[in-house]
């Protein structure tokens, strides 16, 4: 699924977001991990929201259209989902894994869960306030392998 230079991609992308700070039209959680997605694998979930909300209730209502309540509802109909509920050692995750977590105050004061992406690292990134924030996760909600 992932293109043959994908690794390249991706660390190309990660960069031209690394100071990008938040921004719900341009550069949120399902922005930036749909983009990594694509990059990966030139399938874009996100197709159908981008550009077309503006704030948390407008995300919310694109994924209403869709019969769709949260984003990672969006996800699971694309990705099958890693099984993984506590992440214990990071040779469970590589390099462009997906991972949703509970992170307060990410998104510029939203509560609840963030989506973003596993760095070379093992570290999780995600779109924080002033670009790219890096997290030392051991629980996730979920995984998804792209």
């Amino acid at each position: 699924m992932r293109y043959a230079a994908w690794a390249d991609r991706l660390d190309h992308y990660i960069l031209s977001k690394k100071d990008v700070p938040f921004s719900w039209e341009h550069n949120n959680c399902m922005s930036f991990s749909t983009g990594a997605i694509e990059v990966m694998s030139g399938m874009d979930p996100g197709f159908f929201a981008k550009g077309k909300y503006k704030s948390n209730i407008g995300a919310l209502r694109i994924l209403s259209r869709f019969k769709l309540r949260t984003f990672e509802e969006a996800i699971f109909k694309v990705f099958q989902e890693t099984p993984m509920r506590l992440l214990e050692d990071d040779e469970f995750v590589m390099y462009g894994d997906i991972i949703m977590a509970d992170i307060p105050n990410l998104d510029c004061g939203i509560a609840g869960a963030t989506v973003g992406v596993i760095d070379k690292d093992g570290l999780s990134m995600f779109v924080g306030e002033k670009g790219i924030i890096k997290h030392q996760l051991r629980e996730a909600n979920s995984i998804w392998r792209v």
